[in-house]
């Protein structure tokens, strides 16, 4: 009878740890996502199949438009090579998002006052407040007066 030693045990678990994982590598990928249909017993195309709400269609549209304006000034920038057209630019798109952000914020406050949630109405128009007229930092300006002034040849 053979003797079994501890190398042959070894050589037997990683060979057969190597099939096991090359059959797994020709499955294809997992996926860690559940099966909709075997969770909920529905098919897949049930829940892609819901139409949109009025409130998502109208958010889906302005947030539409704003990809739209912000791919076409990035297509710009992209043609730019002048330092100062590229800033211009640059500064356009971050103007772009910020409009499309507030428009999308008012859409929800209006569908929320419609709803007669009025605490999301006075938490999202604060927050349009906030985006359409940001208030300078008073840490910034306090820092600023408590910085000694710079005086000619660095000497006071």
């Amino acid at each position: 009878m053979p003797r079994i030693t501890r190398y042959s045990i070894l050589l037997v678990v990683l060979l057969l740890g190597g099939a096991v994982l090359a059959h797994a590598g020709t499955a294809g990928p997992t996926s860690t996502r559940p099966d909709p249909q075997r969770v909920t017993g529905r098919s897949a195309s049930a829940f892609s199949a819901r139409p949109l709400t009025a409130e998502e269609h109208a958010l889906a549209s302005v947030q539409l438009a704003g990809q739209r304006r912000v791919e076409a000034l990035m297509r710009q920038l992209a043609g730019s090579t002048q330092g100062a057209a590229i800033n211009g630019v640059q500064r356009l798109v971050e103007q772009a998002k910020r409009e499309t952000e507030v428009q999308l914020l008012q859409t929800k406050s209006t569908f929320a006052r419609g709803r007669g949630d009025f605490a999301a109405v006075r938490d999202l128009d604060l927050r349009i407040d906030q985006l359409a007229h940001p208030r300078p930092n008073a840490h910034a300006g306090e820092a600023a007066a408590a910085k000694p002034a710079a005086v000619e040849g660095g000497r006071r």
